[in-house]
């Protein structure tokens, strides 16, 4: 019976794990890390969206004393949209501004980020669907940018 337990324990564990992850749209990069990194900056920039902040976790790691592959974390947004979202629900704060996972893993480099339509059920924005799309896909694109389909479209 302990062991039945230790199973049941073991593929809830995995079930509740693997969720996690489905709410993540993943693109591969046709670019190094570094030119990844430069190109979503600058794809930024062309849209008038500012970069806050450029979280670098392996650098983080490495002043820790520990090894991480190449992890960083890049914190963008408009605060003209943001601040018309916490309108609809403060909580919806502790999702924003919007932020790109770039990850590099066996010489492989992914872009990753959390599907914001996603959140119009998980707060109260049903008033802000078009909004909460518009992010989405200004998401899409940086993605296709970095799988080497150039679709610039001024979103946001």
């Amino acid at each position: 019976m302990k062991i039945f337990h230790t199973f049941l324990l073991g593929l809830m564990l995995t079930s509740i794990a693997s969720n996690g992850q489905s709410n993540l749209k993943s693109y591969q990069s046709q670019y190094g890390f570094d030119e990844t990194i430069q190109l979503i900056k600058s794809s930024l920039d062309e849209r008038d969206i500012e970069v806050m902040q450029v979280i670098d976790h392996d650098d983080n790691a490495e002043g820790a004393g520990m090894e991480l592959e190449k992890t960083k974390v890049i914190v963008f947004g408009n605060p003209q949209v943001g601040t018309k979202l916490m309108q609809a629900d403060p909580d919806i704060a502790i999702e924003l501004p919007l932020r790109l996972l770039i990850i590099e893993r066996n010489g492989n480099v992914t872009v990753k980020y959390t599907d914001p339509t996603l959140w119009k059920e998980k707060y109260n924005l049903e008033d802000q669907v078009e909004t909460l799309e518009n992010m989405t896909e200004l998401l899409n694109n940086i993605g296709r940018i970095v799988e080497g389909g150039d679709k610039r479209t001024s979103i946001l």
